[in-house]
């Protein structure tokens, strides 16, 4: 099979040749000028392809599996639905545009997983940011709530603890313990996106 790539690519570098040349009979004081031009010859990803790195966050999100494949099964898996394309396992180091990251935030937060995709910005980086979340247990008790401190209660969804003790010492009785106001303050503060 002829390697259309570089005949396509050496053809269009002839006729640069051919246009400096040409336009160096024109006008002789552009003698001394050189002309480069850097050709390339490929063929343009399937639209298919555009959405690749969101698919491929939603592979890593939704299933445990592929957290442990490579790039480059990954991406063959993913453009296997492409006849004649291949997409390269770098695409999945490639950055995420806004509009993906919008769409992969939506992902997580469907699955009440917290991460920060200004540092995490790649599905790569997602796939690795994933694996350490798997291995620290943190994925295996995700609960999504929403909390609001009072002057005299904890309100979590809806339900409201009544808060014993002041300052340092208040404390939320829940089931037979008790938690301290402060701390758990401290940490919903902390951990907010």
């Amino acid at each position: 099979m002829t390697d259309h790539k570089k005949a396509m690519a050496a053809e269009a570098r002839a006729a640069v040749r051919r246009a400096e040349q040409k336009y160096k009979l024109a006008n002789p004081d552009a003698e001394r000028l050189r002309l480069r031009a850097d050709v390339a010859a490929y063929r343009p990803r399937p639209k298919a392809m555009r959405s690749l790195r969101v698919r491929a966050a939603g592979l890593l999100i939704g299933d445990r599996h592929y957290l442990n494949s490579t790039n480059a099964a990954i991406a063959t898996f993913l453009s296997a639905d492409e006849p004649g394309y291949s997409a390269p396992p770098n695409l999945l180091t490639e950055s995420f545009t806004a509009t993906e990251k919008t769409q992969v935030a939506r992902m997580l937060a469907e699955r009440g997983v917290a991460i920060d995709l200004a540092r995490i910005d790649s599905p790569s980086k997602l796939k690795k940011a994933l694996k350490a979340r798997l291995k620290s247990g943190a994925s295996t008790d995700c609960v999504a709530a929403e909390i609001a401190f009072t002057d005299d209660s904890v309100i979590v969804n809806g339900r409201s603890y009544p808060i014993n003790g002041e300052g340092r010492l208040a404390r939320i009785q829940v089931g037979k313990g008790k938690l301290n106001v402060h701390t758990l303050g401290e940490l919903f503060r902390r951990s907010e996106i």
